[in-house]
């Protein structure tokens, strides 16, 4: 069985259609699960405690949370600060640190995976280096294609 939270009505009669149970808000979970997966969603929500308290609930004692986000300490994005490509977007307004996701109540970190957003991503060295420093000389180097991993994969195991 999957399920999700989809906010938009709109989405509502595609998720049907594909067989998919749906839930218009976390709090209307109804079920436990093994998995939880929040990829490239916890950059953009506001009460980070509010929300993974609301994990921890309709999680199975065995159960896991997947979360995927961009890596404030990423290489690329110490090296563009402000200019980094991830916090260009408005929308992106937390960065958890690894100290901070160790201190979540309820949870154990399990796993810390530096990686990208996709395999796309990756680009080959020459490519990396030529945009780099034509970046750097034109002053306006964003940080892509990135210098290496610039997200981070997080494991989190509930605690019982």
């Amino acid at each position: 069985l999957t399920a999700g939270v989809e906010f938009s009505t709109a989405c509502h009669g595609q998720l049907r259609k594909k067989g998919h149970k749906y839930f218009p808000d976390l709090k209307e979970v109804d079920s436990k699960y093994d998995v939880i997966i929040a990829f490239d969603i916890i950059e953009h929500i506001y009460n980070m405690p509010l929300f993974l308290e609301a994990c921890n609930k309709i999680l199975s004692d065995e159960g896991v949370i997947l979360i995927l986000t961009g890596d404030i300490n990423s290489l690329s994005a110490r090296l563009c600060r402000s200019k980094w490509w991830y916090v260009n977007y408005p929308e992106h307004i937390t960065f958890p640190s690894k100290k901070y996701i160790h201190s979540i109540a309820g949870f154990k970190v399990i796993k810390w995976i530096k990686t990208y957003a996709a395999v796309n991503y990756r680009h080959p060295v020459h490519i990396i280096l030529t945009k780099f420093i034509n970046g750097i000389h034109n002053k306006n180097y964003t940080g892509l294609p990135s210098i290496g991993a610039d997200h981070i994969l997080m494991c989190l195991s509930k605690c019982n």
